[in-house]
C-alpha cells in the first residue's frame, strides 16, 4: 500500500513540476531576449508586471506566463519554448525507462509530459498552440 501511496505522490510532484518547467522555460526565454513578463502563475506563486509577488495556496489556477514583444519572431521563440520544454522531458523519461528497470512514475511522468506537449500545440483557445498558429500567420 505504501509503494502504490508513494508512486501517486511522485506522479502528482512530476505533474507540479513539468507544469511549473513548461511556464518557467517561457520566463526564462522571456527574460533572455529582453521581453517584459506581465503575468507569470505557477503553482502556489504569482507574479505581477507591477512587481507585486503573491503566494498562493490554489493550484486550480491556470498557469501562465503572459509577456510583451514588438517582434513577432521573439514570441514565436518564447512561446514554443514551453511545449518544447516538455517534449524534451517527455522524451528523456521514456529513454530513461526504457534503458533501466521500469519506474511507473517517470513512465508516467514522460507519457504526461508527451502529452502535455501535443495538448500545448493545438490551436485552442487561450494555449500556446494558438499564440504559435497566430505568429506563424503573420510571417
Amino acid at each position: 500500500m505504501s509503494t502504490i501511496l508513494g508512486n501517486v505522490a511522485f506522479v502528482i510532484l512530476i505533474i507540479l513540476l513539468s507544469n511549473t518547467l513548461h511556464e518557467m522555460a517561457h520566463l526564462l526565454f522571456c527574460l533572455f531576449l529582453r521581453c517584459e513578463v506581465v503575468e507569470f502563475k505557477i503553482p502556489f506563486l504569482t507574479f505581477y508586471r507591477n512587481r507585486q509577488l503573491k503566494v498562493n495556496f490554489s493550484i486550480k489556477e491556470h498557469n501562465r506566463c503572459s509577456f510583451i514583444s514588438n517582434s513577432p519572431s521573439k514570441a514565436l521563440r518564447i512561446t514554443i519554448i514551453g511545449p518544447l520544454t516538455n517534449l524534451i522531458i517527455g522524451v528523456t523519461a521514456l529513454v530513461l525507462t526504457l534503458n533501466c528497470k521500469t519506474n511507473w512514475g517517470i513512465l508516467v511522468g514522460g507519457v504526461y509530459n508527451i502529452v502535455m506537449c501535443i495538448y500545448n500545440l493545438l490551436p485552442s483557445m487561450g494555449g500556446d498552440g494558438l499564440l504559435i498558429y497566430r505568429l506563424l500567420k503573420e510571417k
